[in-house]
């Protein structure tokens, strides 16, 4: 059942953040979840703040360590979990200096490099003045603000309603092919089948790393870092899919989000086989579902990923971002 908007409303009561447009790097966007939903939203108004003191003055990267110090309030932490769950954003924003986001890149060799680097790197509390003391980590720093390209941008409002990690990342992913992107596959294209706009094939393996559901190793011990989980469709479908459209869905419906998502299973191995990939439908204000503005369940017409006749126009390339992404070859681009 839908949320009502009298609900939705009380949860932004709870949350009054201004909208206003934040940006990734896509390298943080289509990195692996390991933050949980207040962290994440941690890192959301970190973001927000880097912007106001650094982007909108047109100022690089700071040199001085001391002047990546952000001091916040209990009212802040307020904003970002709720007035009354200030503890546990506490808590959340204290573990923050022990969990690392993967990235990889390659360096001027050409060479593969693997990496985790922090998204703030010192805490602390000031018993008198009750400020919490917040350094940013500067390896950060160039995936918040010196980004010329491949980067993606969502509304921080928004994004700090999402009462999911999972829908954290559907709505980070949607924000970044929301836009004018095709996806382009030569193999359909042979056949004349032209994917339509702000439709994405997520190969499952993609899909899984990204979510973090795959058994993670280090590169270098090979030691499990974290274990596998949701091991079929099924279970990727009932606890992200289904949890993080009904959120946005919700949202989208009653004017407090910019984009939902539809989406149904991709090929299979072998008929009624293993599901290999997910097919994601992104709806937005300027470009909404046609017809009947909902989600699509059983006994609608099926959704159809091809555009109905070819397109006569040349397909946009897929982005550097996204063939690397999907092939495991290129430069900035998280995956562990």
């Amino acid at each position: 059942m839908a949320r009502k908007k009298n609900e939705i409303l009380k949860h932004i009561e709870q949350a009054k953040m201004p909208h206003e447009k934040i940006r990734w790097s896509n390298a943080i966007v289509n990195a692996p979840v390991v933050y949980s939903l207040l962290e994440r939203r941690m890192l959301y108004f970190l973001t927000g703040e880097v912007k106001h003191k650094y982007v909108e003055k047109n100022l690089g990267v700071p040199a001085s360590w001391q002047d990546l110090y952000f001091h916040l309030t209990d009212k802040d932490l307020g904003l970002i979990g709720g007035k009354t769950n200030v503890l546990n954003t506490y808590e959340a924003l204290s573990e923050l200096g022990k969990k690392f986001v993967p990235v990889s890149f390659r360096n001027e060799k050409g060479e593969l490099i693997f990496g985790r680097v922090h998204w703030v790197d010192t805490f602390f509390y000031n018993t008198e003045t009750k400020l919490y003391d917040v350094r940013v980590s500067p390896e950060i720093m160039p995936y918040l603000i010196d980004i010329s390209k491949s980067f993606t941008t969502f509304d921080l409002g928004t994004a700090m309603l999402l009462r999911s990690k999972y829908t954290q990342k559907s709505y980070e992913l949607c924000s970044q092919f929301c836009g004018d992107f095709r996806y382009s596959d030569p193999a359909e294209e042979a056949l004349g089948n032209i994917y339509k706009k702000r439709v994405i094939p997520f190969q499952m393996d993609v899909f899984r790393r990204i979510f973090n559901l795959e058994e993670v190793r280090d590169a270098r011990t090979k030691r499990i870092i974290t274990p596998a989980s949701y091991q079929n469709y099924k279970d990727i479908k009932q606890n992200i899919l289904e949890v993080a459209q009904k959120e946005l869905y919700d949202l989208y419906s009653n004017g407090f989000s910019n984009l939902w998502f539809d989406y149904q299973e991709g090929a299979k191995k072998g008929r009624g086989g293993k599901v290999l990939s997910i097919v994601v439908y992104i709806y937005t204000k300027d470009n909404p579902k046609k017809g009947n503005e909902l989600p699509w369940q059983k006994g609608d017409l099926p959704l159809n990923p091809f555009e109905e006749h070819r397109v006569e126009e040349k397909s946009k390339p897929m982005t550097a971002m996204w063939s690397s992404l999907t092939a495991r070859r290129g430069t900035s681009l998280p995956f562990v």
